[in-house]
């Protein structure tokens, strides 16, 4: 239902989020619970213009193929999106990184929110 997602703030538009060549993906893969988030973000690529690279954020067997970027990674040209488990509900952008942190149900219900901002 949308009403149940209007208190989350989307703090970036896709018209920011397309100026950048290039967005990295990344997640702890590691962490069970951020594959039905991860799932359902693939909603949104298709509005998402620069290429987009799944990326870890720690090394593990799992990411052995895959770059390792977080936060710290991000520049006006290669944006990250960093999701991952928390405690903490958060979704803000800051240094031209997106991070999306929450409890599963969290990840879900701001993943939709990003979803529901984007296609309208």
């Amino acid at each position: 239902n949308p009403n149940d997602l209007s208190n989350i703030t989307i703090p970036i538009t896709l018209q920011e989020l397309n100026s950048a060549n290039k967005i990295y993906l990344t997640l702890d893969i590691e962490k069970p619970d951020i594959n039905n988030a991860y799932l359902l973000f693939q909603n949104i690529l298709p509005v998402l213009k620069p290429q987009i690279v799944t990326a870890c954020i720690n090394d593990s067997a799992k990411c052995s193929d895959m770059p390792l970027k977080t936060c710290s990674d991000a520049t006006s040209l290669n944006k990250v999106i960093q999701i991952q488990y928390s405690e903490q509900p958060l979704m803000n952008y800051k240094n031209n990184c997106l991070l999306i942190q929450g409890t599963q149900k969290d990840l879900i219900r701001q993943v939709e929110a990003l979803i529901l901002a984007y296609r309208l």
